[in-house]
């Protein structure tokens, strides 16, 4: 049977890839270099990079080029499957508190629960800038509160405008 040319290609590269000339996490060639030194047309390099992607080979980076996948010598071991217990077993919580403390103490641990992000990481000027925005919003929401009669002096509205650069300014006094 015989295979079609971006196959040929396929196994060729593979061939190289396995051989250690393109080491795992290497990029390959450009695909106009790999098809003049092929002498193939762009697009069956395409079609053979593609099927090497499938394979798990290759790995296509856009704008970037194809790069040799990083391939673990060996499967992960699978979890050891257990057997469930006959029947329901009374935990003591002074041996899981003893554990925890035993766990705290340990140097090669490291405690993500109480962890604290450095300021850097925050982002203190956004947050301050939201609540500028919000103090600036309610003080305006309450120079237009319409205060019930006695409780509060309301603002009225004078019809004159004030000669700013905004012509839309209207000047308020107080009654």
């Amino acid at each position: 049977m015989t295979s079609l040319l971006y196959e040929d290609i396929a196994a060729r590269l593979a061939t190289l890839i396995e051989q250690g000339t393109f080491a795992p996490g290497a990029r390959l060639p450009g695909l106009r270099k790999l098809s003049r030194q092929f002498s193939v047309s762009i697009g069956t390099v395409v079609s053979a990079c593609a099927l090497l992607e499938a394979q798990g080979l290759l790995i296509a980076q856009p704008r970037s080029g194809h790069y040799v996948a990083d391939r673990l010598s060996e499967e992960p071991a699978r979890p050891e499957v257990g057997t469930p217990a006959d029947g329901p077993a009374l935990i003591q919580g002074q041996e899981q508190v003893l554990a925890l403390v035993q766990a705290h103490n340990d140097p090669a641990l490291l405690p993500f629960g109480a962890a604290v992000p450095d300021a850097s990481f925050l982002p203190v000027a956004a947050l301050e800038r939201s609540a500028a925005r919000v103090r600036r919003t309610q003080r305006n929401r309450v120079a237009d509160y319409d205060f019930p009669p006695g409780a509060w002096p309301r603002p009225a509205a004078s019809s004159a405008r004030t000669r700013s650069s905004s012509p839309a300014v209207v000047r308020r006094r107080w009654c």
